[in-house]
């Protein structure tokens, strides 16, 4: 019969082992959600950016118009 130490250190292993992989799998999962989030993140930026151009465009087409109606007067 092996000695009781013996088989707590095989079942301290043995569980070690299992949440090694246990923590793998969720460190994958969590780098997917944050590619996921960054990705959102990324796509977020670019529609504000694109937002604010169109916003600096009109902005600039109103300048135009209202120089022009200066002009005239």
């Amino acid at each position: 019969m092996r000695p009781k130490d013996d088989v707590n250190t095989k079942i301290q292993t043995g569980t070690f082992i299992l949440s090694e992989k246990i923590d793998d799998t969720k460190s994958r999962k969590s780098e997917k959600d944050l590619k996921k989030e960054m990705k959102r993140l990324e796509k977020e930026k670019l529609e504000r950016e694109k937002r604010e151009k169109k916003l600096r465009e009109k902005e600039k087409e109103k300048e135009k118009q209202s120089k022009k109606v200066e002009q005239k007067h």
